[in-house]
This record gives C-alpha cells, structure tokens and sequence, in this order.
C-alpha cells in the first residue's frame, strides 16, 4: 500500500501516543478492539485520510524501540493481514 502516512516528514519513528508520532500511526488493536483517539487524523485538509489505505499487521507495533532492522523500519509489525481504503459513499464517508 506504500508507506505510512507522514505529512510531517518525521525522521524517526516513534510509537502512537508518543509526542512526535506520525500521522499516519494509529495505535494497535487488542483482542479485537481498537480505542484510541488520533487528533493529528482528519477528514479534511492537510492531514486527510481520505483517499488513503489502512493496513492491520499481525503483530502490534512496538514503536521501534526494539534493537532489530523490523523494529526501526515498522516497529516489528510483520504481515499485513487486512486492509482497505477511506473514502466517501454518497455523502457518508465508509
């Protein structure tokens, strides 16, 4: 799908919920749920996800604070197991 979202051209990756993460981090999914709150993501404007594709990894994201190439490149994330596009539907966004 291509890389993660960084408008801001952050150098270094950080994990979500950390002061500097990119936008396009989102936090992990545990036991099925997801319940964070990004306020860098939006609809509209320079930090809009519409149009754009979001990816579940297998393994959560450990921020890349493990001493390994996987951990530094996309925080040990491993396989893509889904994935999908943001996007609008009539005037409802799906």
């Amino acid at each position: 799908m291509g890389a993660e979202f960084d408008p801001d051209r952050m150098r270094q990756r950080v994990g979500f919920g950390t002061i500097g993460h990119r936008v396009g981090t989102l936090g992990n999914v545990y036991n099925g749920t997801y319940d964070a709150t990004n306020t860098k993501v939006s609809l509209f404007g320079r930090n809009s996800v519409v149009g754009r594709g979001v990816v579940l990894f297998e393994n959560p994201d450990d921020g890349g604070k493990n001493d390994s190439f996987a951990s530094r490149k996309n925080g040990g994330v491993g396989r893509p197991i889904a994935c999908g596009v943001i996007g609008r539907l009539g005037g409802s966004f799906v």
